[in-house]
C-alpha cells in the first residue's frame, strides 16, 4: 500500500513538473480573461472598430513606432543591469540583443518566464551560461521590472489624483515597501539565510533598473497615446493606468497580456471603452507586441543561421584566493604602502594590469584601499579602469584611505575628494625618544619599565597558545576584532605578521603586529591584555620603530585616526566626520587614537575618501561600517593551501 503511494506521489510531482502542467495555470487565467473580454465587447460593432482603424494616420502610425522603439531600447537594458548584478562578463551589445529578442517574443508568446529563458539561452552562448543560468537572468528580470513598475505606478497614481479612491489607497502601502525596500538595499546588501548569504540586487542597479522602467511605461503609452483619438483622455489620465495595466498583463502570463491589459484600462479608463479607443488598443498591439516580436523573430532565426553567440567582456580585475602569486607577491614587497599585505589577509582582489590596486566588492560599493601597488602615479588610469568595472558590477567605484597626490587625480576621473581623517608617518632613522614633543612618550616608557615590561622580537617559534589568548581576551573586552582594512590575528596566519612582544617575567601581557615592505613599515594589530601595564603598547611601539629605523628603512606609519584633523570642513562629508569625532568618540574611539599616536610626535598626513557622489559616499560609509566591524571569517582552507604553496 505504501509502495502504491509513493508511486503515486512520484507520478503527480512528474505531472506537475512537467511544462505543460505548468503553462497551465497562466492559460486558465487567460482563457477566463478572454471570456470577460468577451462578453464586455459583445454589443461593439467590429465594423465601426475596423473603419476607426483604418483611419489613425500614417503619421501618427510612425510616430507610435519610434515611441515603441524607444520603449524597447529600455526594455533591452533591462537585460545589461541584471547580467551585472548577477556578475555575467556579457558585453552590453550581447546583452541588448538578447533582452530585445527574449522580451518581444515572450510578449507575443507569453508565459514569460519561459519563453525569455529560452531565447536567452539560443542568443547568448549555451556552453557559457547554460539554460539554469538563462533562467535565473529572465527570472530576476521579471521581478526587477515587477516591483519597481508597482512601486513607479504607485507613485504616479498618487500624483495623479483623479483616480478612484480604492487605487490611491493600494498605492500608499507600494510606496512604503518600496522605501522600505531601498532602504534595505543601502544598509543590508546581503542577508544570512540558512547559512548561506542572498545578496539584494544592488542599490545602484536597482536605481538604473527603474529609471529604465520609466523609460519603458512612459514612451509604451505614448505609443498607445499616439494612436487614440481626441476622446477626452490626457496622458497625464493615461500613464498610470496603462502602467497598471501592463503590470496587470505581464504578472498574469497570458500572452501578449491580452484580457487584463484590456480590462484594466477599459475599468479605470471607460472612455477608451469606444470603437476608437478600441481600435487605438488594436493598433498599440500592432506597434508595440506584433511588430516586435515579427523582428525578434527574424533576429533569433538569424543567430541561429549564423550561430552568434555572446562575446565576453574582459573583467579589469584579477580575483585572488588562496596563495598569492608569486609575481604579486613581489609587487607587494615594492609596495610603497604597509598596508598592501593586507592582499594576504584574504578578502582583496587586484585591480587593473602591472602591479594593480587592491580592490574589494562590498556590497553597494567596489572599494580600492589606500594607494595603488605601484605608487600614486599608477593611479589616473586605475581611476578609469575602477570607473568602469564599478559600473559592470552595478557599483559605485570608491577609494578609500588614499593620500593627497591620489586625490588630486581623483578630479579628472569624475570623483570627488572628501578627507576623511589623518595618519601618523615618521621616519625612524631619525626617530628618538628625546625632546619636549615626546615628553609624554618618556613617562609611558617609564612606567612600562617600572612595571618589569620587556620588549623582545620572536627568535624561533611564536608563542602562539599565548597570542591567541591575549587576542581573544582583548576581542572579549573590545567588542571584537575588526577586518577590511586592518589585519586580524589568527594562529593560521601569523607568518604574515611581523610581531614584536611584551612580557612581564614570563607572562605575554601584549604584541603588535607589522606590515612591513621595502618602503614602509605600517602598524596593523595592537593585542593587550586587559590590565597590562601602563605604557606596555607604547614599549612596544617605540621598539618597533627604533628596529626599523636600524634596519634602514625611511618611513614608519602608525596607521590612521579615523574623523580626526578635519579643522576645515569643505563639503558635507567631512562636516559629518569632524561632527562625528567630536560628538560620538565612545563608537568610534578616534579621540584615544588620536592621544595615543600623539605622543610619538609624528607628520599628520590627510587621508580621503574618494567617491563620485553624495549617494555613493553614503553607500561606501554604510559598506565601510559593515565589513570593518563584522569582517569576514577567515578561511582556514585557503590559510592551508597559502602555507602549503
Amino acid at each position: 500500500m505504501g509502495n502504491a503511494a509513493g508511486q503515486v506521489r512520484t507520478g503527480l510531482i512528474a505531472i506537475a513538473r512537467h511544462p505543460v502542467a505548468r503553462t497551465l495555470p497562466a492559460l486558465l487565467i487567460g482563457l477566463w480573461f478572454a471570456s470577460v473580454l468577451v462578453a464586455r465587447l459583445e454589443n461593439y460593432d467590429l465594423h465601426l472598430i475596423g473603419r476607426a482603424f483604418g483611419s489613425i494616420p500614417p503619421l501618427a502610425w510612425l510616430a507610435a513606432g519610434l515611441a515603441s522603439a524607444v520603449s524597447f531600447a529600455a526594455i533591452a537594458g533591462y537585460d545589461v543591469v541584471a547580467a551585472r548584478d548577477l556578475g555575467l562578463t556579457l558585453t552590453p551589445r550581447s546583452a541588448l540583443r538578447s533582452g530585445f529578442a527574449a522580451t518581444a517574443l515572450a510578449q507575443l508568446a507569453g508565459l514569460g518566464l519561459v519563453t525569455g529563458a529560452l531565447v536567452r539561452w539560443r542568443m547568448l552562448d549555451p556552453a557559457r551560461l547554460g539554460l539554469l543560468g538563462a533562467t535565473f537572468l529572465t527570472l530576476r528580470i521579471s521581478l526587477l521590472f515587477l516591483s519597481t513598475g508597482a512601486v513607479l505606478t504607485a507613485a504616479l497614481a498618487v500624483l495623479a489624483g483623479d483616480l478612484p479612491d480604492w487605487a490611491i489607497r493600494l498605492a500608499m502601502p507600494v510606496l512604503l515597501a518600496g522605501l522600505a525596500a531601498f532602504v534595505l538595499c543601502l544598509l543590508r546588501p546581503s542577508l544570512a539565510l540558512f547559512g548561506r548569504s542572498l545578496d539584494w540586487p544592488s542599490l545602484r542597479g536597482v536605481l538604473a533598473f527603474a529609471a529604465l522602467v520609466a523609460v519603458d511605461l512612459v514612451f509604451a503609452a505614448l505609443a498607445l497615446y499616439l494612436l487614440l483619438p481626441d476622446i477626452g483622455i490626457s496622458f497625464v489620465m493615461l500613464l498610470p493606468v496603462f502602467a497598471f495595466a501592463m503590470l496587470a498583463g505581464v504578472a498574469s502570463g497570458v500572452p501578449g497580456g491580452v484580457g487584463p491589459f484590456e480590462i484594466a484600462l477599459l475599468s479605470l479608463l471607460p472612455e477608451l471603452a469606444s470603437p476608437p479607443g478600441l481600435a487605438a488598443i488594436a493598433g498599440f498591439r500592432c506597434v508595440f507586441y506584433l511588430a516586435p516580436g515579427i523582428i525578434a523573430a527574424g533576429w533569433l532565426a538569424l543567430a541561429e543561421a549564423r550561430d552568434r553567440r555572446a562575446t565576453l567582456r574582459r573583467a579589469a580585475i584579477r580575483r585572488i584566493a588562496g596563495a598569492v602569486p608569486a609575481d604579486i607577491a613581489r609587487s607587494l614587497r615594492n609596495a610603497p604602502r604597509g598596508d598592501a599585505m593586507l592582499l594576504h589577509e584574504g578578502g582583496f582582489d587586484l585591480l587593473g594590469t602591472g602591479a594593480g590596486w587592491l580592490v574589494a566588492d562590498c556590497g553597494n560599493s567596489l572599494i580600492c584601499l589606500s594607494e595603488p601597488l605601484a605608487g600614486p602615479d599608477a593611479a589616473a588610469d586605475l581611476l578609469h579602469h575602477l570607473t568602469a568595472e564599478a559600473r559592470h558590477r552595478n557599483r559605485w567605484g570608491v577609494v578609500y584611505k588614499c593620500g593627497a597626490e591620489t586625490a588630486a587625480f581623483a578630479q579628472a576621473a569624475g570623483y570627488r575628494a572628501h578627507r576623511i581623517g589623518i595618519e601618523a608617518v615618521l621616519d625612524p632613522r631619525a626617530f628618538s625618544p628625546d625632546g619636549p614633543a615626546r615628553r609624554g612618550l618618556r613617562r609611558k616608557l617609564r612606567k612600562a619599565a617600572l612595571s618589569g615590561v620587556r620588549v623582545t622580537a620572536p627568535v624561533d617559534a611564536l608563542p602562539l597558545a599565548e597570542m591567541a589568548d591575549v587576542a581573544k581576551a582583548w576581542a572579549a573586552a573590545h567588542g571584537g576584532a575588526r577586518g577590511f582594512s586592518m589585519g586580524r590575528f589568527a594562529p593560521e596566519r601569523a607568518h604574515l605578521h611581523e610581531y614584536l612582544l611584551a612580557w612581564q617575567g614570563d607572562h605575554l601581557v601584549g604584541f603588535i603586529g607589522l606590515w612591513s615592505t621595502n618602503h614602509e613599515v605600517a602598524l596593523d594589530l595592537v593585542r593587550l591584555r586587559p590590565g597590562a601595564p601602563d605604557g606596555t603598547a607604547y614599549a612596544l611601539v617605540a621598539a618597533a620603530i627604533t628596529r626599523a629605523g636600524q634596519e634602514g628603512v625611511a618611513r614608519f606609519s602608525l596607521s590612521a585616526v579615523p574623523f580626526a584633523g578635519i579643522d576645515a570642513p569643505r563639503s558635507l562629508v567631512e562636516r559629518y566626520c569632524a561632527w562625528l569625532y567630536h560628538a560620538r568618540p565612545a563608537w568610534h574611539g578616534a579621540p584615544g587614537l588620536y592621544q595615543f599616536k600623539a605622543a610619538f610626535a609624528p607628520h599628520w598626513e590627510p587621508r580621503y575618501l574618494l567617491a563620485p557622489h553624495l549617494i555613493a559616499c553614503i553607500a561606501a560609509g554604510l559598506d565601510l561600517s559593515r565589513n570593518i566591524r563584522r569582517p569576514l571569517r577567515i578561511s582556514v582552507t585557503e590559510v592551508e593551501k597559502e602555507r602549503r604553496n
